[in-house]
C-alpha cells in the first residue's frame, strides 16, 4: 500500500519498487496498486506511475489503482491520464 504524499522524493523508489514487482508477475496478470494511503500526488509520482504502467504493457500486464482518493482521481482527470489505467474500488 502505497502511504502519504508521492512526490519527487520517493518517485525514483516507487518507479523501481513497481517494475520490480511486474517481473514477479505471471503473463497477463494485473500489478495492483493500493493508493488508499496517498494523500498527496505530484507530477514525479504520476510519472513512475506512468514508467510502471508503461512497463507493464511492455510485459503484457496491467496495472490497476485501487482506492484512490477523489483528490486522486481528480488529478488523473486533469492530466488526462485516466484512461490509461484501471481504477478500483476498494477490495470488498
Amino acid at each position: 500500500m502505497l502511504e502519504g504524499e508521492i512526490d519527487l522524493a520517493v518517485a525514483d523508489e516507487l518507479r523501481s519498487v513497481g517494475t520490480d514487482a511486474l517481473g514477479e508477475l505471471g503473463p497477463r496478470a494485473r500489478l495492483d496498486v493500493d493508493m488508499s494511503g496517498v494523500t498527496f500526488i505530484d507530477s514525479s509520482g504520476l510519472g513512475a506511475l506512468v514508467s510502471i504502467r508503461n512497463a507493464a504493457l511492455a510485459a503484457e500486464r496491467e496495472v490497476a489503482l485501487v482506492d484512490a482518493a477523489p483528490a486522486i482521481l481528480r488529478l488523473f482527470e486533469l492530466t488526462g491520464l485516466t484512461a490509461s489505467f484501471v481504477f478500483l474500488p476498494p477490495a470488498g
